[in-house]
């Protein structure tokens, strides 16, 4: 049988594993039409899965690219063309609406000049391998999610097959038990440490004694929702038991944390597992961090160990000198343009500063009234109600209080009735960071001396 090329069609469905993949890598396979966007059926699949770690990274990377998507076109897009056509014809807002995306986009630039691909295609994930795998599935996922109504099925399912690949290959890709066994148990904690880190949240080693049994406090702050977990580490042979489970969550219940985790190089004792269950403690045994040690870190992370654990233990001296004690150690006036300087890099203008408040406006004219509060003291309901009547009086459309430390229950709560955004340490750390990149605090002197000249050369000079 041949296509409507002239080349041969080979079934693929009754060969085995090796025949297929001397099939697809062989030289003359361009003269074949035959199912190499995916894996042809479910044992070959399998098959290939089962044996993958045995494979040679580069024969793993080829049939990825195979899997992937390449910039070019499918036989199916000439019924989108066609749809579009008939929408151009009979429904004009249809059209608008599919011209406005940017898969028709594309394929209208097709249809006029074929040097441009009517699918951009994804195979530039490889370059996330192997050490952003989870990355690299992220990617898919978003490619796919975009795609969807248009990918042919056996594009879609090569796309699944080319998640299950990474995972097998990158992710479930087993270390040597040595690797966590002989690291000093201090490494371990900054190794788990680093980790949560690459994870999202923002971590903390403890204190070596006094530590009341939590190694690492991790926390994750986002819209509507605060995390905190407290993680403890075991660099063990033997299996945990049900008592370091129930420390933990004695730990947990005292400072009360969302979570307790504890991490094991080994396993759990049948006991330790149902107590976790029974009391929201997740377990993460050996197998389970070296995956995700592999999924968040890449393949190859035990040889970059020595600059992970360094990386860890700088970030970690830098948390002594904790964000509150940086920010009070600078000088009240150069705080407030500090702060002034850090809405202005976020689009704001300063119109006018005075020895309590800064009035910035939007881009569409609007008065932001910002209140700077320098202190190791939580901000009370009183402050807050204080920054209202500013705000009444500025005719502003919102408020925002800044705090070197934290705000009481009341005074959030009224914010929150008032239109008022409240930042305290944490979160104006975050900000700086985000503006004006980690090294904000050996700049800060430029960052303040420059704000000063831009407030001094406004129209509206500083008000006292």
């Amino acid at each position: 049988m041949v296509g409507d090329n002239g080349n041969k069609i080979i079934d693929v469905q009754k060969m085995n594993l090796e025949e297929w993949l001397d099939l697809v890598f062989s030289s003359k396979s361009e003269k074949y039409i035959f199912i190499d966007y995916m894996f042809p059926n479910i044992s070959i699949r399998d098959e290939y899965l089962e044996t993958i770690q045995e494979r040679d990274e580069r024969e793993v990377i080829d049939l990825l690219r195979k899997f992937l998507i390449p910039s070019g076109t499918f036989y199916s897009d000439k019924f989108s063309w066609e749809f579009l056509l008939f929408c151009k014809k009979n429904d004009k807002e249809k059209y608008k609406k599919l011209i406005s995306t940017e898969r028709y986009r594309r394929l209208l630039q097709h249809a006029f000049n074929n040097k441009i691909p009517a699918w951009e295609g994804n195979t530039w994930i490889i370059d996330l391998l192997p050490h952003n795998p989870k990355l690299a599935i992220d990617a898919i996922d978003a490619y796919f999610e975009a795609h969807i109504q248009f990918l042919p099925d056996g594009r879609f399912s090569g796309l699944q097959d080319a998640k299950a690949i990474i995972r097998s290959k990158f992710i479930h890709y087993k270390h040597p038990d040595e690797t966590l066994s002989i690291m000093d148990p201090y490494d371990f904690e900054y190794l788990i440490s680093a980790l949560y880190r690459e994870m999202k949240y923002e971590t903390k080693v403890t204190k070596k004694v006094g530590d009341g049994g939590v190694d690492i406090i991790a926390k994750k702050e986002s819209i509507g929702e605060n995390e905190i977990l407290l993680v403890q580490c075991k660099r063990l042979k033997d299996k945990v038991g049900e008592p370091q489970v129930v420390n933990l969550l004695g730990a947990v219940t005292n400072v009360k944390a969302n979570r307790g985790v504890l991490v094991t190089t080994s396993d759990f004792s049948k006991h330790a597992k149902r107590f976790a269950s029974e009391n929201h403690i997740e377990l993460i045994n050996g197998n389970d961090i070296n995956n995700r040690l592999n999924e968040y870190m890449g393949t190859n992370w035990p040889l970059h160990l020595d600059y992970i654990l360094q990386k860890e233990k700088d970030e970690n001296a830098n948390l002594k000198n904790s964000p509150d004690k940086i920010l009070f150690s600078i000088d009240n006036d150069d705080f407030k343009y500090l702060v002034s300087a850090l809405y202005r890099k976020r689009g704001y203008k300063t119109i006018i500063m005075n020895l309590e408040n800064i009035i910035i406006k939007n881009s569409v004219g609007k008065s932001i009234v910002i209140s700077c509060n320098k202190s190791q003291k939580n901000v009370g309901i009183n402050q807050i109600k204080n920054l209202e009547k500013i705000m009444e009086n500025e005719d502003a459309e919102k408020g925002i209080f800044v705090n070197t430390s934290d705000f009481t229950p009341k005074a959030k709560e009224h914010a929150l009735q008032c239109n008022i955004k409240l930042i305290n340490t944490i979160e104006l750390y975050k900000l700086l960071k985000e503006c004006f990149g980690t090294r904000w605090l050996s700049d800060s002197g430029i960052i303040i001396n420059e704000e000063k000249e831009k407030i001094k050369n406004t129209k509206n000079p500083l008000k006292t």
